[in-house]
């Protein structure tokens, strides 16, 4: 059976932050994920937690700054302390709600990039984050977003996130395959997954292009989780999607509770 968590970055935006908890936990599901929630204090994110006995699947190192552009920082060359005192921070926090689970999220390339020393620091900083975290039981993650979504995202592939792991030489990394960039950068969905399922760690799923619920573009969602369920994914799947309508009626492809999809 395949376990779906809901991204409350994406879902039920139209309601404060704080509802969202109650309204997934309504909706059926079991557990969240969200990359940016160091503005509420451990104590807030508890007792939401706990109040609708909802489990934090993961979360992210610190991104940046959103209002100056940041998207992350591991491949930056003039930001490897921010990054890693970043890193020591996102364990801290993952380990008070046991979310096992760190994304490293790459970050933009500047205009004038060294493509060289880009991707120095990239590997570099992944060891340091791998090793890290594997010393207190995370696992980390490393996803791509394609170019058409954020034009200069340094890490834009799934194959160049492979290569990425391979390079670091790290058993520690793994691949959040999200299929919705997946499929706008490189497609060939199915294939892809059934050669590298060993190394992903995390999935997300919206459809293409308008990067809404599965089941309303061009992503054919029945064949690819019917393959991802007969191949043994043991993960969890994350939907991390912009409703074409209101949240719950985009949910009528699935039923949280069971993990079971319709399309």
């Amino acid at each position: 059976m395949l376990r779906f968590d809901a991204h409350i970055g994406w879902l039920y935006t139209d309601l404060p932050f704080e509802e969202r908890f109650a309204a997934v936990a309504k909706a059926g599901f079991k557990a969240i994920e969200n990359p940016n929630l160091y503005d509420y204090s451990t104590e807030q994110l508890s007792e939401w937690l706990g109040k609708y006995d909802l489990k934090l699947i993961s979360t992210a190192t610190p991104t940046g700054d959103p209002t100056k552009g940041d998207r992350g920082l591991a491949c930056r060359p003039e930001r490897v302390g921010e990054f890693r005192d970043g890193v020591g921070k996102a364990i801290e926090f993952a380990q008070t709600f046991d979310c096992k689970i760190l994304h490293a999220m790459a970050g933009l390339k500047a205009p004038d990039a060294d493509l060289e020393a880009y991707h120095k620091t990239y590997i570099d900083n992944l060891r340091f984050t791998g090793r890290a975290c594997a010393e207190n039981g995370i696992k980390v993650i490393l996803e791509p977003i394609s170019a058409y979504s954020v034009p200069d995202f340094y890490l834009n592939s799934p194959n160049m996130a492979v290569q990425a792991i391979n390079d670091s030489g790290d058993d520690n990394l793994f691949l959040l395959f999200d299929y919705f960039h997946a499929q706008c950068s490189q497609g060939n969905l199915v294939q892809f997954v059934r050669d590298h399922l060993d190394l992903i760690g995390h999935i997300q799923v919206a459809d293409a292009p308008g990067r809404n619920e599965p089941g309303s573009g061009e992503i054919n969602y029945e064949y690819v989780l019917s393959d991802l369920d007969d191949l043994g994914y043991k993960g969890w799947i994350g939907c991390e999607y912009k409703p074409s309508t209101d949240t719950t009626t985009s949910l009528r492809w699935l039923d949280p509770a069971s993990g079971k999809f319709n399309f």
